[in-house]
């Protein structure tokens, strides 16, 4: 099929489809892939609006605009349920690994075993799967380790008086976080290169930019709803705005890449204490907000900001656990 007939004009093909022509032309011209991913993009936009969600609307609803506190009784159970050695089994009250608190678009719980497994049909190889796979369980305890400690942190604070908080007051719920961090890099999958079998330079870097659109789209298709969909498609650098789209001339939808929810904001911030080089490395503060300001003086307040309000994971405990060095 030639650009010239793209999804949006002939309105034949489906969005996987859609998806599939970013690999099917030969050329590299940012001009071409940037109107591919925009025919992407919509056709994401379409799916989303389609999507049933009747039963648990309202819930979807409440958690995309950020989760209320639970009470304090129900807290403590949650941080308890998603401890270290619970996440990697699984999460829930049940010990079964479904976390009851985040459905997907039909109202389904959402479970562990479940997300592992759409990774795994994504993925391009064994490979590729548990290095991807592996990240994302990381970046979720991260990710809920740090939402947990601000919960505490912001319980303290309250009882001296009101605290002037960021996202109207939410405070994040840890299924979500987890959740959150599960699939937020589930679009690599789609960008390796040699189909990721091989080790050394791994990903394209000319697609690489659009692994967080890939995964919107993949989690839209697959039936998870905006809510969920959205840690993968905003989680890249420190938020991407879209006036840094447009000066930066980068091939994406000219919009705002940057966290809607509290939620989404905490798996972004985790997700640059650990990259995935081979072999795969935790990254300390000093160099996360060194490559966050690679990309202007913005982009390195935005990461102390979220330093302070997020403060800093213990990497040591997981390096060693792990074996993976701090870089």
């Amino acid at each position: 099929m030639s650009y010239a007939s793209l999804p949006g004009e002939t309105q034949h093909e489906s969005a996987e489809e859609t998806a599939q022509l970013v690999y099917s032309s030969a050329g590299n011209v940012n001009k071409q892939r940037s109107v591919v991913m925009r025919h992407i993009f919509e056709a994401a936009q379409r799916l989303d609006a389609s999507a049933q969600k009747p039963v648990h609307q309202a819930a979807t609803e409440q958690a995309a605009a950020g989760s209320p506190a639970p009470t304090a009784e129900g807290e403590q159970e949650t941080i308890e349920i998603i401890s270290a050695d619970n996440l990697k089994k699984g999460i829930d009250s049940s010990q079964e690994g479904v976390f009851e608190r985040v459905r997907d678009s039909r109202g389904v719980p959402v479970s562990f075993a479940q997300l592992g497994e759409l990774h795994h049909e994504e993925a391009p190889s064994e490979f590729a799967y548990e290095k991807i796979w592996t990240h994302c369980q990381i970046v979720a305890r991260i990710a809920v380790s740090l939402a947990a400690n601000y919960r505490e942190r912001a319980r303290k604070l309250a009882q001296a008086g009101p605290l002037p908080q960021p996202w109207n007051g939410a405070l994040p719920d840890l299924e979500m976080c987890a959740v959150g961090g599960l699939v937020h890099d589930i679009g690599v999958q789609h960008v390796f290169l040699r189909h990721g079998a091989d080790a050394g330079r791994l990903f394209d870097r000319h697609r690489y930019i659009f692994h967080g659109l890939e995964g919107y789209l993949i989690l839209l298709e697959n039936r998870y709803g905006l809510a969920i969909a959205q840690f993968a498609r905003n989680h890249t650098g420190v938020g991407i705005t879209r006036s840094e789209v447009v000066a930066q001339g980068l091939p994406l939808p000219p919009d705002d890449y940057m966290p809607k929810t509290i939620e989404q904001e905490i798996v972004m911030y985790a997700d640059k204490f650990h990259t995935k080089s081979d072999p795969m490395q935790f990254v300390s503060l000093k160099a996360a907000r060194a490559s966050a300001a690679r990309f202007g003086l913005s982009n390195a307040t935005r990461f102390d900001n979220l330093v302070a309000r997020y403060g800093v994971p213990d990497l040591e405990s997981l390096s060693r656990e792990y074996g993976m060095s701090i870089r």
